[in-house]
């Protein structure tokens, strides 16, 4: 990781938009408190004496949401005569689906669509 890391310096210029990743070597409590204060979603971190494994998720990776919501996901719809009908709303309990609402309150495929 270190030598990719010095490598990636190397070959990119940092913008206003992306910079190459920094080392952070500091407490682990003030970078989720500053991550949180600007409303970041949480920590994704690589040991640095890691190796790239490429196509494969390994123990070298640590993912910390701060947040924390309840992300929901589009189980399933029914469709009506002016478009969506009913929404099934559902999220994830480890691998497994769970229901959590429908929601009649659409709008039609023709106003969300049209223009004005």
């Amino acid at each position: 990781m270190r030598d990719r890391k010095a490598l990636l310096r190397l070959a990119f210029e940092s913008t206003e938009h992306a910079q190459p990743p920094e080392h952070f070597n500091g407490s682990l409590t003030k970078l989720l408190q500053g991550v949180k204060q600007i409303g970041g979603q949480g920590v994704v971190a690589k040991r640095l004496d890691s190796r790239y494994e490429p196509r494969q998720r390994s123990e070298s990776w640590s993912k910390m949401r701060i947040n924390i919501g309840q992300e929901f996901v589009i189980g399933g719809f029914t469709l009506g005569s002016n478009g969506i009908d009913v929404l099934v709303v559902v999220y994830y309990k480890g691998r497994t689906l769970i229901y959590a609402s429908r929601s009649t309150q659409l709008m039609t495929w023709a106003a969300l669509f049209s223009e004005g």
